[in-house]
């Protein structure tokens, strides 16, 4: 939706991520919640696969998303693969038309209106 909206790519990361974060923590912690409370059962393997599951949900909402906005920013235009934004082009979002723009690398600022992730990303 960024990149259609004319952002570059790490801008469109970067609001991504401050867009669904807390989404995202409050939903996977609500599993590892309820996936949690299964290792208090009597049957072995259900403790283990709560065990199991609880941690894959832990880890995804910490690091895992960590490490997919890192491999989003460097991998590039091929992050949105198959479809192929190209500039110039107008791409139809809704009942608006945008203008999609192009990455040009450097210095990335994100406005601090005080209810996003942070003031300035730098890559």
């Amino acid at each position: 939706e960024n990149s259609l909206a004319g952002k570059g790519h790490v801008d469109s990361i970067v609001q991504g991520f401050c867009d669904s974060a807390s989404t995202i923590s409050v939903a996977g912690g609500i599993m590892a919640i309820s996936l949690g409370g299964l290792m208090f059962g009597s049957s072995p393997a259900l403790q283990q696969w709560s065990f199991l599951l609880t941690c894959a949900v832990l880890f995804d909402i910490t690091l895992g998303r960590a490490v997919r906005v890192v491999l989003l920013r460097y991998t590039g235009q091929y992050s949105w693969w198959p479809r192929k934004i190209s500039a110039g082009r107008n791409l139809p979002v809704g009942r608006d038309q945008f203008q999609a723009g192009v990455d040009d690398g450097g210095e990335v600022s994100v406005d601090d209106d005080g209810g996003g992730c942070g003031p300035t990303l730098s890559m």
